[in-house]
């Protein structure tokens, strides 16, 4: 296994993805504020973001390792780390669904150099942006 999750927590955190599309998909989710739900369900209606990122790559556009050593850094506790980093993924669904909202961010640039976790995670995060450039807005 890629991220050491094995038994229970595997087999819930699939169930979470496979049910990533649906509406309220993030009320089965532990550990995640009232502010977080929130934006989540938001996310999932609009018709439009935009999000200006001074200090972090956005939620929407951070890789697994990215999300784990922000989390990490802001104190998430590690029972609740992997399933609030896949609610973070889950809220990227949205974008490849058949009708995504116009995506526009504006990262600054000390976001991009800020590493985060170590340089190989940086380094795929960066990739994962590359990526992005070619979604539609």
């Amino acid at each position: 296994m890629v991220y050491k999750v094995t038994g229970a927590e595997h087999k819930r955190l699939l169930t979470m993805a496979e049910r990533s599309g649906e509406r309220g998909w993030w009320e089965i989710i532990g550990g995640l504020s009232k502010e977080s739900r929130t934006l989540i369900q938001l996310e999932s209606e609009a018709t439009s973001i935009f999000d200006f990122e001074p200090l972090l790559i956005p939620g929407l556009l951070q890789t697994p390792d990215y999300t784990r050593a922000v989390m990490r850094a802001c104190g998430v506790q590690e029972p609740d780390l992997e399933g609030r980093v896949a609610a973070r993924m889950g809220r990227q669904a949205i974008l490849s669904r058949s009708d995504p909202p116009t995506f526009h961010t504006i990262v600054d640039e000390p976001a991009l150099r800020r590493v985060l976790g170590n340089r190989t995670a940086m380094a795929r995060q960066l990739h994962r942006l590359l990526e992005a450039v070619d979604y539609p807005s």
